[in-house]
């Protein structure tokens, strides 16, 4: 995610189950931004993400930001 080149105004939606809570938290204005640069007038962004209590950091091999 923090080295994606996306075009502008391309897609009518974009679908990120479960993906932005691995992008770092000083990172997600950027990447939501991004997001929506990439998104036709009109378009939609879906996202979910595990709820958490605040809780940023590495686990093993993987990043997570688990917001509240």
């Amino acid at each position: 995610m923090l080295a994606l080149k996306l075009p502008g105004s391309h897609f009518d939606g974009v679908f990120a189950n479960a993906v932005l809570f691995h992008v770092p938290t000083q990172e997600l204005p950027r990447i939501l931004r991004e997001l929506h640069a990439t998104l036709k007038s009109g378009g939609a962004l879906f996202t979910s993400n595990p709820r958490g209590e605040g809780q940023e950091g590495w686990n093993g091999d993987r990043y997570g930001a688990f917001h509240d």
